[in-house]
């Protein structure tokens, strides 16, 4: 699952495996672990040698031993295609326009041309849908209160996720401020597709 030899896992540390945005996540299992006899699981993304990324379903337990520190023993299953599957209906009931938040996706190109545009976002920002399908996202022209523009992408471009104030246009170029959650979408190798922004 993890693309590296038997004689190079061990004493290594499993937490270099751990996605960095899931590490908060591993570390609580982990205490978790350390402080119960039962049986702990989490759902985690973790990284190949390749760079890849899988999501995996991670059950650990403590095993105590006699006059000895304990070990855990932790099994590993990939979920990825569960996980595809479950983004999967999240995503169609968003496009479906089934919430009133504005929901725009676009591809992860070059200027993020948009490739769905719901029924809130018409609300929201004044176009229609067929005025902004295969359009660069730069219509939007989004500013991040306090922060460095260029700074912020790198970041997002690096984990897959924002969540924060983004000062945007409508169409009457008027600028209205949005709290916004941009979200990518990966594909099975773990590469950015798309994104998705609420």
């Amino acid at each position: 699952l993890l693309g590296v030899n038997r004689q190079n896992l061990i004493n290594d540390r499993f937490r270099r495996f751990v996605a960095k945005e899931d590490l908060k996540n591993w570390d609580r299992h982990f205490i978790s672990v350390l402080r119960s006899v039962d049986k702990q699981t989490s759902d985690l993304q973790l990284i190949k040698k390749d760079g890849s990324r899988f999501y995996a379903r991670v059950e650990s337990m403590r095993i105590d031993r006699e006059k000895k520190d304990p070990v855990i023993r932790i099994a590993i299953s990939d979920v990825t295609d569960n996980k595809r599957a479950e983004e999967q209906l999240r995503y169609d009931a968003l496009i479906l326009g089934e919430v009133d938040d504005a929901i725009i996706t676009t591809k992860n190109d070059d200027c993020f041309t948009i490739t769905n545009w719901n029924p809130g976002a018409e609300k929201v920002y004044g176009w229609k849908k067929e005025e902004v399908l295969g359009r660069g996202r730069v219509i939007l022209d989004n500013e991040y209160p306090g922060r460095d523009r260029k700074e912020v992408l790198l970041k997002i471009l690096k984990t897959g996720v924002y969540e924060g104030e983004v000062v945007q246009s409508r169409k009457d170029g008027t600028r209205i401020v949005i709290d916004s959650r941009l979200i990518a979408r990966r594909d099975k190798i773990g590469k950015i597709t798309d994104w998705i922004a609420i």
